[in-house]
């Protein structure tokens, strides 16, 4: 009778434990790998942490990875989304606060699709910008996805100084310190009639240092923004018909060298002028002006 009443009692329990494992597995949610909705940008979405300010910011939609067959997109950003455009779709909501459209996975054979963000004038070096995007689901609005994301606006000129200065740095260090271990300078004996000689270390003056300017100034144009002498980045649009400028670039210090390049045969967009300032002991430092030249078909005032 004991006998009977444990095995009983062990039936119920594997009975109950299947119930609850079945339970378990068709909740756990699997069209969708994180109910919360916040999904890693591999999965979906890709848009790159840095951008250099004159290139353009590139997201890419991997429709491979979304599990909903029809699907809206919309996204949003803290700067204008007035300079956004795709070769790979229609965009039908179009705004400086939102981009949306409408999209069928089954009804083409897209396998991604390309977003390119070209960055307003008004951008400097070191500003951020954040994306949100949402999927929602059009056979259940309760279904999004979602993803945030900040891209850094860079300048590889700087990355260019940055490198420069820390090779220098470098090279100095190996140079003191082969002077300082120096082996014909030393004698070295058994007793303590050795003796060390040493060189005394005299600096001399290369002379100096402003590397800054004091005014750049445009004839005809004026900057997006008052010259100051530590921004080192400036933008102006001009007419398809011109194709340089007249630049004037005042140093600060009459000792150092001024050199304009990239001031000429202006492509239709965005081109880079460089001012390069050399002070009297050889630190550069660079300022850039970012010229937009506008398409023949645009109107010109």
């Amino acid at each position: 009778m004991k006998r009977k009443i444990l095995c009983y009692i062990l039936l119920a329990l594997v009975i109950s434990y299947n119930i609850l494992d079945v339970y378990a597995i068709t909740n756990d949610n699997s069209s969708n790998p994180n109910p919360s909705g916040e999904l890693d940008n591999s999965q979906f979405i890709k848009i790159n942490e840095t951008v250099e300010i004159d290139k353009e910011i590139i997201m890419t939609l991997y429709l491979d990875n979304i599990s909903y067959d029809n699907f809206t997109f919309k996204l949003y950003s803290n700067n204008s989304l007035e300079e956004v455009n795709t070769k790979d779709i229609d965009l039908t909501n179009f705004n400086n606060e939102e981009i949306s459209f409408d999209y069928c996975i089954n009804c083409s054979s897209l396998k991604t699709i390309s977003l390119n963000y070209k960055l307003p004038t008004t951008i400097e070096i070191g500003d951020k910008i954040t994306f949100n995007v949402q999927l929602v689901n059009k056979d259940n609005t309760e279904e999004v996805m979602n993803y945030r994301g900040t891209v850094t606006v860079i300048d590889t000129i700087k990355k260019e100084e940055e490198k420069e200065i820390n090779d220098k740095t470098e090279q100095e260090k190996n140079m003191k310190g082969k002077s300082s271990f120096s082996g014909s300078g030393m004698n070295f004996s058994g007793n303590n009639s050795g003796s060390v000689s040493k060189s005394n270390a005299s600096t001399t003056y290369k002379g100096s240092s402003n590397n800054y300017l004091s005014n750049i100034t445009i004839k005809g144009y004026t900057l997006n923004k008052s010259f100051i002498k530590e921004r080192l980045t400036y933008f102006v649009t001009v007419p398809n018909s011109v194709k340089s400028l007249n630049i004037s670039a005042t140093k600060e210090d009459s000792n150092a060298s001024v050199n304009i390049s990239g001031n000429s045969n202006f492509n239709v967009g965005v081109n880079k002028v460089l001012i390069t300032v050399t002070s009297q002991d050889g630190r550069i430092k660079n300022y850039r002006i970012y010229v937009t030249r506008m398409d023949s078909d645009a109107n010109e005032e």
